[in-house]
């Protein structure tokens, strides 16, 4: 993604908010697309975004003990379904983080991500799951630094047809996804799950 979004920036665009350490939907959208050229490029081909305009108040204006909203150029991503949030998903709220369970369904689903996908990542994906969703026929969200435990972790992605895993470039020394335990984890957990035919 780094590549991408330094030239948006060398462009003029704005793939990150200022008052933010996270990237703005214009910015996500672009991770949307990448994924989607990624995991299907038919889907990536068809994919709509709609532009416009939104407004946040950051967290580094919240660190600095101020006051504001930042406004913004936004980008929405749609490949033509509807999303919906699963029964005893926590609702996702695009300008502030809800740590919790976050599963979703869109519909109708061909053409979209078959199965079920896990994203595993942390509020980089968090707040890219507007434009995320929509990709992908079912899915669920699992934060790698907040209260879902590891051992939900693992069972989320070997449960899951499509893994996808994000961490942010700062965090990339420390995150979960490189620790030596929950990669042995992961390893064992899928080793037990697969059975012989």
């Amino acid at each position: 993604m780094r590549a991408p979004l330094a030239d948006m920036v060398a462009a003029g665009e704005q793939p990150f908010w200022r008052t933010d350490t996270h990237w703005s939907s214009v910015g996500t959208a672009v991770l949307a697309r990448r994924l989607a050229e990624r995991l299907d490029p038919a889907l990536a081909a068809r994919l709509e975004v709609r532009k416009g305009q939104r407004s946040k108040t950051g967290d580094l204006t919240l660190l600095a003990g101020l006051d504001f909203d930042e406004e913004a150029a936004s980008a929405d991503v749609s490949a033509g379904g509807e999303v919906r949030e699963s029964a005893g998903s926590d609702h996702w709220d695009e300008g502030t983080p809800v740590y919790g369970t976050h599963r979703w369904t869109t519909a109708p689903s061909a053409g979209l991500v078959p199965g079920r996908t896990a994203l595993v990542g942390d509020s980089f994906t968090y707040f890219a799951l507007g434009n995320l969703r929509p990709l992908f026929a079912e899915g669920e969200f699992l934060w790698i630094a907040h209260p879902v435990a590891q051992a939900q972790i693992v069972a989320g992605i070997v449960d899951a047809d499509t893994v996808v895993l994000e961490t942010v470039q700062r965090s990339l020394t420390r995150s979960l996804l490189v620790s030596d335990t929950f990669y042995l984890a992961v390893k064992k957990a899928l080793a037990a799950d697969v059975s012989p035919d």
